[in-house]
């Protein structure tokens, strides 16, 4: 879901950056998009990352044998 939430940014972003580049110039919108570019790029890594690891501590909680 998530990962949607974040290409679904990135179609946002690509409907805005060419109003940017018409209204400000395009050096403005290349910054803009190399920001925008590492904020969502991080964010996605980030959300992985953390799934990666909720996914291995659930799996590890569920075949580790327990005992009482």
């Amino acid at each position: 879901m998530m990962s949607m939430t974040v290409l679904v940014l990135v179609c946002i972003w690509h409907a805005i950056i060419p109003q940017i580049a018409a209204d400000w110039g395009l050096p403005l919108a290349h910054t803009a998009d190399i920001v925008v570019l590492s904020v969502l790029g991080s964010i996605f890594i980030v959300i992985h990352v953390i799934f990666a690891l909720w996914i291995t501590t659930r799996v590890r909680t569920i075949t580790l044998p327990r005992y009482a």
